[in-house]
C-alpha cells in the first residue's frame, strides 16, 4: 500500500516538539501524525514509508515529566519471503521518564534528563525507535494477514526455480565439467 510522497506535508523534527511550559501541572493528551516524510528526516532510518498515529499521554510536575506513548498504524516493509511490499501493522506502547535538573544522572532506556532552562522536548527520535524496535526482524505477508506471492512461493518450494536454473547454468559452462571430474578424481 504505497503512500503518495506528493500528497504528504512535508515536516520539520520540531513538529514532534512538547513545548510543556505551555501546560500547567497534571495530565494532558497530545496526538501526533507519523506519516512518509517523517521518516525523511532521519537519514539511518531503515523505514521509508509508513502511517501511524502517536497518541501521548504525558503527566507534567515540578521537576518531570512523563509521557506515555501508545502508537498505532502501519509501516510498508518487503517479505523477506517473497519480497513483496506489505503493509505491516504496528502496536506499541512505551513509557518514557524525564527529569528536569541541571545535575543529570546516567540516562536509561525509559529515563532521560533535561534542564531546567529547556522549554521544549522533542520526542520525534523516541517515536522513530518505538517504531523500529517494534518490526520483528523475520517478515511475511502472514504478518500483514496475507499470503505471499503465488509465483515466488512456487519458486521457494521447488516448483520452478533453482534447480532447472543450476542445471541449466552447469550445462552451459565447461568449467563445471572440469571441477566435477576433479572430483570425481578425489573420490576415486
Amino acid at each position: 500500500m504505497p503512500l503518495n510522497f506528493e500528497e504528504m506535508e512535508l515536516l520539520k523534527v520540531s513538529d514532534y516538539d512538547v513545548e510543556f511550559v505551555k501546560y500547567k501541572n497534571g495530565h494532558h493528551l497530545i496526538d501526533f501524525d507519523i506519516n512518509p516524510s517523517f521518516f525523511q528526516l532521519f537519514e539511518y532510518s531503515s523505514i521509508s514509508s509508513g502511517v501511524l498515529k502517536a497518541e501521548v499521554d504525558f503527566l507534567k510536575s515540578m521537576h518531570s515529566l512523563q509521557f506515555q506513548i501508545s502508537m498505532s498504524g502501519f509501516v510498508d516493509v518487503s517479505c523477506d519471503r517473497c519480497l513483496e511490499d506489505i503493509a505491516l501493522p504496528i502496536h506499541t506502547d512505551f513509557i518514557l521518564h524525564v527529569k528536569i535538573t541541571s545535575n543529570p544522572g546516567e540516562e536509561e532506556e525509559h529515563l532521560t534528563y533535561i534542564d531546567p532552562m529547556e522549554t521544549r522536548f522533542n520526542l520525534s527520535g523516541y517515536f522513530l525507535e518505538m517504531i523500529q524496535l517494534s518490526i520483528p526482524i523475520r517478515k511475511t505477508c502472514e504478518d500483514a494477514s496475507r499470503k505471499c506471492s503465488l509465483d515466488m512461493d512456487m519458486f521457494i518450494t521447488g516448483g520452478g526455480g533453482v534447480s532447472t536454473q543450476t542445471e541449466s547454468n552447469e550445462q552451459q559452462d565447461p568449467t563445471w565439467e572440469k571441477l566435477k571430474n576433479l572430483l570425481n578424481n578425489d573420490e576415486e
